[in-house]
């Protein structure tokens, strides 16, 4: 269930996504990468996709460790496995 952002800087929910990324002020779903600090605009979603090096709707980060990126595409395909 998300959260009320009390404190600057702090995450909207408690999404495993905001681990690697921060909202950015200003930008209705904008996320900063924290690997490469590129903003992307489109949320937490395409924040994983980024850092999964996804196809399709943002490019993939440069900076991110093959670990994190194992991790976040498993979570993204169970996820959507999940809404089937």
């Amino acid at each position: 269930m998300p959260r009320l952002r009390s404190k600057e800087g702090e995450a909207p929910s408690d999404d495993y996504g905001w681990r690697w990324g921060e909202p950015v002020e200003g930008g209705r779903n904008n996320v900063k990468c924290k690997f490469c600090e590129r903003v992307i605009k489109g949320g937490k979603t395409w924040l994983k996709e980024h850092l999964a090096a996804k196809k399709g709707n943002v490019a993939p980060c440069p900076n991110v460790s093959t670990e994190v990126r194992k991790n976040i595409a498993q979570q993204l395909n169970e996820y959507h496995n999940e809404k089937i």
